[in-house]
């Protein structure tokens, strides 16, 4: 009686039957969509360029599977389960995630390889990795049965040649006769895949941790970036401002130096002008010097009234003139008759007064007009008058 409740129903089959369609049809069709992308022959060399990539995501035995101690995988796709043939087209497929991404629950309008091959996941996680009991009821086995048939179909039209073998056999499966044998066997791997998953949960665990670990690390680089962007900030504000301060000393230098030209110019201008205010200043003294001895000899107007009214006219010159020319005859004729000493005497003091009043007026008197000529021709003769007389004298 305590082992009644493991005997195969109805509802325990269609759990199997949902188990043979994904472990056996769902199985060979992920390995025929990895071959379409990724050839057997391409395989090792890919396998060893994504091994940074593949080796943190995968199980113990998934590693030595692809990456055996003994050297590089040698073996065919048909080794490889569903879990692994996932994380296979996932990695290194190069097939363009869905909209929502690699990982996560498609969108039911999403049709995409991508989308399809994650529902695929999502139904073997629910009914065979994740499942709490092995068995389903009719309705519930119907609609996933539906929605699995729909979608083989469709990942199958991804491959070249339009086979239908998938899709075909998804509908033997629903309805061929299962063995309890079969049954067994198909129930001990929901069994394996619980561990399976099991493991891949610890396995992704660990991944979140170091996801995390990074991204505690990422943060404080991030942090260190920042504070550094600072610094150069800083650093970049104050060399702008010292950039700045020496524009301004510059600016500065500049200035003092073109107030300096400035300066020597003005002094080479003001000694230049020195120069020539000295030049001026000496002219202007030797031109005061004649303005004061012109001033000390120039005439009042009622001076030179007087004078001019005391120059003797033409005429009165024309007669001392005349006389002194008579005089000189005279002169001659005193010489010639040998005069006496009284009449010798007399005649040199009334030369002498004669030309003591014709001196007077020479130096006293301004001269006008052309009585320089004539006052100068009767000093002349008054000269000669006064040789005659002298040479007279010292011959007698």
């Amino acid at each position: 009686m305590a082992c009644s409740q493991y005997i195969s129903t109805k509802e325990t089959t269609h759990a199997a039957r949902v188990s043979r369609l994904l472990l056996d049809p769902c199985t060979d069709l992920f390995r025929d969509i990895l071959r379409n992308h990724v050839t057997e022959v391409q395989f090792p060399f890919i396998l060893q360029k994504e091994k940074n990539t593949l080796s943190p995501i995968l199980n113990k035995a998934q590693r030595e599977k692809l990456y055996p101690r003994s050297g590089n995988f040698t073996g065919t796709y048909d080794v490889f389960d569903l879990s692994l043939l996932y994380i296979l087209l996932r990695n290194i497929s190069g097939i363009t995630p869905h909209q929502k991404g690699w990982g996560k629950s498609p969108d039911p309008s999403d049709r995409s390889l991508s989308a399809n091959i994650d529902r695929i996941r999502e139904i073997r996680n629910t009914y065979c990795g994740h499942a709490v009991s092995v068995s389903l009821l009719d309705a519930e086995f119907l609609k996933l049965w539906q929605d699995l048939t729909i979608i083989i179909t469709e990942l199958e039209g991804s491959l070249p040649g339009g086979c239908t073998t998938y899709t075909d056999a998804a509908n033997i499966i629903k309805t061929v006769t299962m063995d309890p044998e079969q049954e067994k066997r198909f129930l001990d791997m929901i069994d394996q895949q619980h561990q399976s998953t099991a493991d891949l949960k610890k396995i992704m665990s660990g991944i979140t941790t170091n996801l995390k670990n990074q991204n505690v690390n990422l943060n404080m680089l991030e942090l260190r970036r920042v504070v550094t962007d600072v610094d150069i900030t800083e650093l970049e504000i104050n060399q702008k401002r010292e950039r700045t301060e020496l524009e301004k000393v510059k600016y500065e230098q500049d200035k003092q130096r073109t107030e300096l030209n400035d300066l020597s110019t003005n002094l080479a201008r003001l000694e230049k002008l020195s120069n020539s205010e000295k030049k001026k200043y000496e002219t202007s003294r030797d031109d005061r010097e004649v303005d004061t001895v012109v001033g000390e000899t120039t005439w009042s107007d009622d001076e030179l009234y007087y004078v001019v009214e005391e120059t003797p006219s033409s005429g009165e010159l024309y007669y001392i003139v005349e006389e002194t020319s008579q005089g000189d005859e005279e002169v001659d004729y005193v010489v010639e008759e040998t005069p006496s000493n009284d009449e010798l005497y007399y005649i040199v003091k009334e030369t002498a007064r004669g030309a003591k009043e014709l001196f007077d007026d020479v130096v006293e008197k301004p001269l006008i007009g052309n009585l320089d000529n004539l006052i100068e021709e009767t000093a002349r003769s008054a000269a000669r008058g006064a040789e005659k007389l002298l040479d007279f004298l010292e011959d007698k």
